[in-house]
């Protein structure tokens, strides 16, 4: 899970736990900062972190979802309709993550998300095969979502 800070509607900071980022929020209000009206906190989850985190037990700046962030950023932000894919994906993601929290399957889905997703994602992206990394994505999640949140 992470925890995104935004300031007047923007995202300013993410932090993995609740209470950094309150803290981080209590820092920049008060008698003499700005008005706690300019922040709040919304708790995204993201599946491909609940694979490689919480059931492979790898690190959160593992070598597998630091190469997906910088897919991310450097090469879906900028292409035409990634910044709404992203935020599209930061609206289900959460949806995902709490529905596989109770699902009977947890552990099996979390391994195929692993295995099926994350690291042939990974391969293809290494190779430079961005738009077929794209697609696998998005093939993925939305057979994901229906498997899961509905």
């Amino acid at each position: 899970m992470e925890f995104v800070v935004y300031r007047k509607g923007r995202e300013v900071a993410i932090f993995q736990r609740r209470s950094d980022a309150e803290r981080f929020v209590r820092s920049k209000t008060g008698f003499f900062g700005e008005p706690d009206a300019y922040y709040h906190i919304e708790q995204r989850g993201c599946y491909l972190t609940e694979a490689a985190v919480t059931y492979k037990g790898l690190a959160d700046d593992c070598d597998e979802l630091m190469t997906l962030r910088k897919y991310r950023d450097s090469y879906l932000a900028l292409k035409d309709g990634g910044q709404e894919e992203i935020k599209t994906y930061y609206k289900m993601a959460p949806q995902i993550v709490a529905k596989l929290e109770e699902h009977p399957n947890r552990e099996e889905i979390l391994e195929s998300i692993w295995s099926e997703l994350v690291l042939p994602c990974v391969a293809l992206i290494k190779t430079g095969e961005n738009q077929a990394c794209h697609q696998l994505y998005k093939t993925y999640t939305l057979e994901l979502s229906q498997k899961v949140v509905q």
